[in-house]
């Protein structure tokens, strides 16, 4: 057997379920590509891959229509979207009891819907597309599209990128000394024993990650 399925295999940029990835990872593009007052969107039209709409979108298994908890939060697209949209991020931060409950969050999430495209469903698993586009008050139509986000196996993340997630969820919650070692023990791990990265993993305070 070989290892085939670790280089096909997709790491998560954002703080939500996989499938929304592209989606998300598409409104933050076009919200740091344009200024958007977020108060003056008419509507958010999101297309998406089929698993993406029946699991986050209101298709085969529904959506709540009214968020309250982050694992509502973070199974909800019009949720995600409208903070990608607010913040320019998906991450803990953005399901912290007090973001979740805002009323610019609340208000935007409900001008979201979303559509299954058939043909991004075709292209999946090897690409994973998603489409938004956003209508403002005044006419304007702003539109973006991606095929991929990075972390997906056909962008897949660089060395740099997996340290900057990792640096970022573990900040103020491991010391630098540990941090530096773990990191080194993962560039190393042909190297090295696999209880050396583990006994440097069983140093970590495991209740301060509980929020990550």
């Amino acid at each position: 057997m070989g290892y085939d399925g670790v280089v096909e295999s997709s790491i998560k940029k954002y703080n939500s379920m996989i499938h929304t990835h592209s989606a998300v990872h598409c409104m933050v593009e076009l919200g740091s590509q344009n200024k958007i007052d977020p108060g003056k969107v008419i509507s958010v039209e999101a297309e998406v891959i089929q698993l993406a709409y029946d699991f986050a979108g209101g298709g085969l298994y529904g959506i709540d229509k009214v968020i309250h908890t982050k694992e509502q939060a973070d199974h909800s697209l019009p949720y995600l979207l409208a903070v990608a949209l607010l913040d320019g991020d998906v991450m803990p931060a953005q399901f912290a009891p007090d973001r979740i409950i805002k009323s610019e969050v609340q208000g935007l999430l409900k001008k979201v819907s979303v559509r299954p495209n058939r043909e991004f469903t075709e292209v999946y698993p090897a690409k994973m597309p998603a489409k938004i586009t956003v209508r403002l008050q005044d006419g304007q139509v702003i539109e973006h599209e991606v095929q991929d986000y990075p972390g997906l196996a056909s962008d897949p993340f660089t060395w740099e990128e997996s340290v900057a997630k990792f640096d970022r969820l573990v900040a103020s919650r491991v010391d630098d000394v540990l941090a530096r070692e773990i990191k080194d023990a993962v560039l190393s791990l042909e190297n090295i024993q696999a209880r050396d990265l583990t006994r440097l993993l069983g140093n970590v305070n495991v209740g301060q990650l509980m929020s990550v």
